[in-house]
């Protein structure tokens, strides 16, 4: 099978004549291309360094400014962390179209398309890149990945810097741990902030699911006529929908660590309150369908028909109104967070029509 040139690394472990060195991948550690040559004039990307953008992504973030800033902060402080004076430039654009650079960044939609680490990656690793060593030869341009879209943009940046910085020999266990640490716990401030609103947020989705089993039931005794027996479940149902609130209250209490905390950029704090304002709507629609759906019940059990109509019509508006409702599911919280858990992304269960 031929492979890339972003596979393998050729060169050797500095003063190791003829030894293997494993090119790593970001978070992918198990995954080595054996060297076979030395160039004994240092690092291969000491001094200057040309970089393209190869854009793929659909994402709307600036990546040029994340690019930017993310090489300036390599240029500023490569001697310190790396050991070695580095100095990026950008090309490739129509200022200066230099079509063949030492490194490529190619910024991706989702992890899948990872050509890297595509077989080890998780939802935690965003990027890939090899890890290049003192005095190993190399295949110009040398290849980092970074998932750009569906993410805070201050995370992008971070991961931009992380893959980087394994061009530039730095392991997980280097400084700044902040960028090149594969800890998510290091690399997010207030990461346990962060867990307490996805937690919290969860919490009121599977309370949702719970309520929307019970209205469901209740609509199932609607539909055989058994009202009486109806009014229980939907009873339930309201307790559940109206708990829902409870959770996401929460979620943004929790979320006001994020005042004022290093990095807030982060974490897409405008659009985490989107997802709460929206939740909260969402509550108060299901909510509102459940309690007159038991009024409904009540009404057909006590003969009172022309009640019982008006309450399932009402019931219905609110249903009508929710389905154009785009309303975020926990994985669009943790996005959101800079916490990608695709796991996350249950199917929530939409109440039977009143």
């Amino acid at each position: 099978m031929p492979m890339r040139r972003r596979d393998v690394l050729r060169g050797a472990a500095a003063g190791v004549a003829g030894a293997g060195l494993s090119a790593s991948l970001a978070g992918c550690t198990d995954i080595q291309e054996f060297a076979e040559e030395t160039d004994p004039r240092g690092h291969p990307l000491a001094g200057t360094t040309t970089v393209a953008i190869v854009d793929q992504s659909d994402s709307t973030h600036d990546i040029e400014a994340i690019t930017d800033t993310s090489l300036a902060f390599w240029t500023e402080n490569a001697d310190q962390y790396a050991g070695f004076e580095v100095e990026f430039r950008r090309v490739g654009d129509e200022s200066n179209p230099d079509t063949d650079p030492d490194v490529e960044i190619e910024f991706l939609d989702d992890r899948e398309q990872l050509d890297g680490c595509q077989e080890h990656s998780t939802d935690n690793i965003l990027g890939c890149a090899p890890l290049i060593r003192e005095n190993n030869r190399i295949d110009r341009p040398v290849v980092a990945e970074v998932v750009a879209t569906g993410r805070p943009s201050g995370e992008v940046e971070i991961t931009t810097k992380h893959e980087l910085g394994h061009l530039l020999g730095l392991d997980h266990d280097a400084e700044p741990a902040y960028i090149m640490s594969n800890r998510i716990e290091d690399r997010l401030p207030e990461y346990e902030a962060r867990t307490e609103v996805l937690d919290a947020f969860r919490a009121g989705w599977e309370t949702r699911n719970d309520g929307t089993q019970a209205y469901n039931e209740g609509i199932g005794y609607w539909n055989d006529e058994a009202y009486e027996q109806a009014i229980d479940p939907f009873e339930r149902s309201r307790d559940h929908y109206r708990s829902i609130r409870d959770h996401v209250t929460t979620a943004e209490d929790a979320a006001t660590a994020f005042e004022g905390m290093q990095r807030p950029e982060t974490v897409d704090r405008e659009r985490l309150q989107q997802y709460f304002e929206t939740t909260h709507t969402v509550a108060d629609l299901l909510l509102e369908a459940a309690e007159n759906m038991r009024a409904a019940a009540e009404a057909m059990t006590d003969g009172d028909r022309n009640k019982a109509r008006d309450r399932q019509q009402a019931a219905t508006d609110a249903l009508e109104e929710l389905g154009d409702i785009d309303d975020p599911t926990p994985a669009d919280v943790g996005r959101a967070l800079g916490l990608v858990r695709e796991e996350l992304d249950e199917g929530g269960e939409e109440p039977s029509g009143g």
